[in-house]
């Protein structure tokens, strides 16, 4: 991140950092190059959210090996979905034969 933002923080060159420059010519320019600088800052941001996009789904699909990710886990978690799921089963018949009587 701090390496997509090193160019916006360093630049001199911008309009207000240089008020000497006050022909058209060098507003024009200056302008050109905030458009030109601010296009590249939100191309980095869009690259961003999309990484953290794909990191997301990988995580919530099961692709991305998070740290102390082990099978053991894994197991455990399988274990818990079917008792949760088994316990909403049942949830539903109870609530199915109430609601039939």
């Amino acid at each position: 991140m701090s390496s997509h933002l090193l160019p916006f923080s360093t630049d001199t060159s911008l309009p207000w950092c240089n008020p000497t420059q006050t022909d058209r010519n060098a507003a024009a320019v200056n302008a050109y190059q905030m458009e030109v600088e601010t296009a590249a800052l939100i191309r980095a941001a869009e690259d961003i959210l999309s990484l953290t996009r794909v990191m997301k789904e990988c995580w919530l699909f099961g692709k991305l090996q998070t740290v102390g990710s082990t099978n053991e886990t894994e197991e455990r978690a399988e274990r818990e979905a079917r008792a949760v799921a088994e316990k909403l089963g049942s949830a539903r018949l109870n609530l199915e034969n109430s609601s039939s009587t």
